[in-house]
């Protein structure tokens, strides 16, 4: 009976995000995410799978763009890495499935994450004309940049690990104190280590994918480590939360999709 219900709240979730592509509204996490969907289920040759949804995601995402970059915000300007890396992810992958991708579109999305480095490092900055909160005045760039880090290496990945390698070091290095923030509200930034209290699943989750291209050992030792690290943060009741805001749900799935990598 569980696994019965657990597959109808499956298609009822597929039908709800496959309804919204059809006419989506130009609403930057909700065209990710709905990407996301949309291309595994082309992936993985699905039934529902449509290149046509495809292609209005990828308009709706066209229209948003900036020079490369996208943003959450409506002020001009404030255009992100931690936008824009999900996004060239998708961009790629849907390439790979031969939808019609704009190739420019990728190229630009490159670009603005590698004007984004900092140093020439696995270093990020937070985004075009985020200095502030980017940790690089104050060096603390490592700090502020331990989430994203792996996530932008990963967008930008085409064979050499090093980068990843890099990326990863540093999230290690720093992830306990993103994981001090935790239950604060939503909008807290942590001055000593310019982290906030909302990412901390969703940088787990890019840091599991971006650990499975690493070779053999290092592979096997880094997925160890962030298994337990997940681990350790999990609720009683079995759920996992960063910011009470926000509430459970969404940080639970970040956490589980996190473990179902690193198997």
């Amino acid at each position: 009976k569980q696994a019965a219900r657990t597959e109808a709240a499956i298609r009822k979730g597929i039908s709800l995000v496959t309804d919204w592509s059809r006419d989506p509204e130009p609403r930057v996490w909700r065209l990710t995410y709905a990407l996301h969907l949309e291309v595994g289920l082309l992936r993985d040759g699905h039934p529902s799978a449509s290149k046509e949804r495809i292609g209005k995601l990828l308009e709706a995402l066209a229209g948003m763009e900036d020079n490369g970059g996208w943003s959450y915000a409506a002020r001009r300007g404030r255009f992100h890495t931690f936008n824009t890396a999900p996004i060239l992810i998708l961009l790629r992958e849907a390439k790979r499935l031969d939808v019609d991708v704009d190739d420019a579109m990728i190229a630009r999305a490159k670009a603005f994450l590698e004007r984004n480095r900092v140093g020439g490092r696995a270093v990020f900055k937070y985004g075009t004309k985020m200095e502030a909160v980017s940790g690089i005045k104050s060096g603390k760039s490592e700090t502020s940049s331990c989430v994203r880090g792996p996530l932008c290496e990963l967008a930008l990945y085409t064979g050499d690990s090093r980068g990843i390698d890099e990326a990863l070091q540093i999230f290690f290095d720093h992830i306990d104190g993103v994981r001090f923030t935790a239950r604060i509200y939503e909008s807290w930034v942590e001055h000593d280590t310019f982290q906030d209290s909302y990412r901390y699943f969703f940088g787990t989750w890019y840091a599991a994918r971006a650990i499975r291209l690493l070779p053999q050992p290092k592979r096997g030792e880094m997925a160890r480590r962030l298994r337990e690290r997940i681990l350790r943060v999990q609720e009683i009741e079995g759920s996992f939360v960063d910011s009470q805001m926000i509430g459970k749900g969404s940080s639970t799935a970040l956490a589980l999709l996190a473990l179902a990598e690193l198997r």
